[in-house]
């Protein structure tokens, strides 16, 4: 079966458009006025809406109609702004990021820039090349009544820069999930586990089998050895970021990471660290043969697609591809998702005893702002957003693509997403080694490299925590200039 087409994270990130949804008009409340509302001159907004956009597959026609809908309503309200859907030039995609800088610098690129944690958005920062979304985020949303802060809206408001200010920011997020085979649980009697020692118990029980209990892509690609890690550290070291970030809701600055690590408040050798890595690597040896060394990134889900695997954990875009894949296989199955399931006081004395929101921003709205949308058009793009960011407005687009959730709370999840929903207790996503944890890239892919030693029994617990700590330390000292 080909399945070459479907969307993993390394192909969702170079999709140039797909996907979209209906969106129903809001009506903006009487008397209210924003204070991002655009001006009344004409202005022209050029948006990259992705998978929003059009349907890269031709699978569905209907995809795009949506949008469509959602952009004739807002005209209907502001009808002196035209906002086109302009996706870019598929051969840009060989360096998205290179692109991007190239449009930066030349201004002549969309008025949104999709700017997924890119390696060189703090150079882009020092280059005055970005704008920043925290006035509007600091404003009250006009669409929302009673509303006094856009940035209430959001489940994840985007990382922050070094500057503690924000360059990009979603509406829409990956949420970090498991899937299971249906079928295969109920033929097997297993249960879905709530606990991450029920977890590791019923993976104990299905090594026993010939079926593979966990297909996951291989931990040597950082972005998966990232978020195989933050799931139990946003749980275990949670208190530690907390405390990091100064309380603030936002996820710690490197400085302030690099703070901590100096002044002895966070460590690799210290025990919610080591708690966590720990308690990840016994998961990770649940994984399918060859999960350590690196491979073919494609042959997780194809396992799990075909019936050779009981679980499959990745980003909610998989629900997409099941959704497209599964009537075309050989046995097609049923299937369903279970949250990242807490960790136990048992495990970890640590650990929060609550699930995460277990988010990372990286829909089809990742926008960048860059400092040629200035002025109006500037204004006009932020309120845009804000009419979007409407619950009502937002969940057609969640409900028709399938494959993202909402970044915006109260947005309600259609049943084929129902079970993605954030738990109400749920704790802020505070740790995120794709950024903070490790304070920088060398850092962060040092960790990686020295985990992969690890988990092939090439290196000791010990030296793993001398290397890295040492690793640390010296990202803490770059970071401050000590």
């Amino acid at each position: 079966m080909d399945t070459k087409h479907r969307i993993s994270r390394r192909d969702m990130l170079k999709m140039s458009a797909a996907g979209a949804a209906g969106a129903a008009a809001t009506a903006l409340p009487a008397g209210m006025v924003g204070a991002s509302a655009p001006s009344q001159d004409e202005i022209v907004l050029n948006i990259d809406f992705r998978q929003y956009g059009v349907d890269a597959t031709g699978e569905n026609p209907e995809q795009g109609m949506a949008l469509a809908a959602f952009l004739d309503s807002y005209k209907m309200m502001h009808p002196h702004v035209t906002v086109n859907h302009a996706p870019i030039d598929p051969g840009a995609w060989g360096d998205i990021q290179q692109w991007v800088a190239r449009r930066l610098v030349a201004e002549d690129g969309p008025d949104l820039l999709f700017g997924n944690w890119t390696y060189l958005i703090e150079d882009w920062m020092k280059g005055d090349l970005v704008g920043w979304w925290d006035p509007y985020l600091e404003s009250p949303n006009p669409y929302l009544e009673g509303n006094e802060k856009w940035v209430d809206q959001f489940i994840k408001p985007g990382e922050r820069q070094s500057n503690g200010q924000s360059a990009w920011l979603g509406l829409d997020n990956t949420t970090l999930w498991t899937w299971y085979n249906q079928d295969m649980f109920d033929a097997n009697g297993w249960s879905v586990p709530t606990t991450w020692s029920e977890q590791i118990s019923l993976y104990e029980e299905i090594a026993e089998t010939d079926i593979i209990p966990l297909a996951t892509h291989y931990n040597p690609i950082p972005h998966y050895a990232v978020w195989s890690f933050d799931m139990v550290g946003n749980q275990v070291l949670h208190t530690v970021f907390e405390d990091l970030a100064e309380a603030s809701e936002r996820e710690p600055l490197p400085a302030q990471v690099a703070a901590g690590v100096l002044d002895g408040r966070y460590g690799i050798d210290q025990g919610p660290y080591q708690d966590t890595i720990k308690l990840v690597s016994e998961w990770w040896q649940y994984a399918g043969a060859g999960a350590h060394g690196g491979g073919d990134a494609n042959i997780p889900y194809s396992q799990f697609l075909g019936g050779q695997a009981a679980t499959r954990y990745t980003g909610i875009w998989e629900n997409r591809n099941l959704d497209l894949d599964m009537p075309g296989t050989e046995n097609p199955f049923s299937w369903s998702a279970f949250p990242i399931p807490v960790v136990g006081s048992e495990l970890s004395e640590h650990a929060t005893g609550h699930a995460t929101a277990a988010v990372f921003v990286a829909g089809a709205t990742l926008f960048t702002l860059p400092a040629y949308n200035s002025g109006a058009k500037r204004d006009a793009t932020a309120d845009l957003l804000m009419y979007m960011s409407v619950p009502e407005n937002l969940a057609p687009f969640i409900a028709e693509f399938k494959g993202f959730v909402p970044n915006i709370k109260n947005t309600p999840l259609p049943s084929t997403l129902a079970g993605f929903a954030v738990p109400n207790d749920a704790t802020y996503w505070y740790v995120n080694s794709w950024g903070g944890t490790h304070i920088t890239q060398e850092a962060r892919d040092a960790w990686a490299r020295t985990w992969q030693l690890v988990l092939l029994d090439a290196m000791s617990w010990d030296e793993f925590t001398e290397n890295l700590q040492a690793e640390l330390v010296k990202a803490a000292e770059d970071t401050l200039g000590a």
